[in-house]
């Protein structure tokens, strides 16, 4: 394995660590809570973000040269299929498809009756076991460079995409868990977990509060988008492409913006119409 990436994988073990350190340090029952409090978890949470970033793109780097190694290596006569069933590419190592709409191309003759599966498709890599890279399995995986480029426009255009936080998190994990404050309410008492200000005389007493913190549990949802598309279109990968990319984009958009807003939280996020935060704006 990559010295860089076993070194990267280190300090984020090291940093998660430190993270959960923290979190059950300042969520102890005898912990006199402070203002760093919270800014010593939103540090060391960006540092668990960045090396998780640097992380994936070390081994994503590495994937790519593997395999553009591989093909480099092998030469024409690695690929199983016949000349006549094989869509030829210009540069298979880094961009193993040149367009969205080629890829697609590609798939929908996989799914043709008898029909050999174009290399490229193989290349992609899918979870062990039923997954994403067989056909029979469910299908095949976007390129990267492609899926980035919907979602980045999804996020770009979206009114309320455009302002949710982004946690990445590993190619491996199908959830994440993040400290945030107790706060289920806004009423007096319960901003912050348990902050609370008071009016008193001169020489009285005040009585003291302290702000408590909980972990949060987020797991991964799957959102599907699904088209239809004629043959005459399917002909056209540059249209193919233009149309597709467009679509999926703004309805990934539409779906997942109308989950935050108004989302019941049954296999979706629970949107704020749902909230348990209304009732608290309502009691102020």
């Amino acid at each position: 394995m990559n010295d860089r990436i076993s070194s990267l994988r280190q300090q984020l073990v090291e940093a998660k660590k430190r993270l959960e350190t923290t979190f059950d340090e300042i969520t102890a029952p005898d912990h006199n809570a402070s203002e760093g409090d919270e800014r010593l978890l939103a540090e060391q949470e960006k540092d668990v973000d960045r090396l998780i970033d640097l992380t994936e793109k070390a081994v994503d780097i590495e994937e790519r040269e593997r395999k553009a190694a591989a093909l480099l290596t092998a030469g024409p006569s690695a690929a199983p299929h016949a000349a006549s069933d094989i869509i030829v590419t210009k540069d298979p190592a880094d961009r193993p498809f040149k367009n969205f709409g080629e890829q697609l191309q590609a798939i929908r003759h996989a799914g043709t009756s008898g029909a050999a599966l174009d290399p490229r498709l193989a290349g992609v890599q899918a979870a062990s076991g039923a997954s994403e890279g067989v056909a029979s399995d469910g299908g095949f995986l976007v390129q990267q460079d492609f899926s980035a480029e919907i979602f980045a426009r999804a996020y770009n255009t979206g009114a309320l995409l455009s302002r949710v936080r982004r946690i990445p998190i590993s190619a491996n994990s199908n959830g994440i868990r993040i400290p945030r404050v107790a706060e289920s309410a806004r009423t007096a008492g319960n901003r912050w977990g348990g902050v609370q200000s008071y009016w008193v005389d001169e020489g009285a007493a005040a009585t003291a509060t302290k702000p408590t913190f909980e972990r949060l549990n987020l797991e991964l949802k799957k959102q599907v988008t699904l088209a239809y598309v004629t043959d005459e279109l399917l002909s056209d990968a540059v249209a193919l492409e233009a149309i597709y990319s467009q679509a999926f984009a703004e309805e990934i958009t539409f779906g997942t913006e109308a989950a935050i807003f108004s989302g019941d939280g049954v296999g979706k996020p629970k949107g704020i119409t749902e909230s348990g935060a209304l009732s608290g704006l309502h009691a102020q």
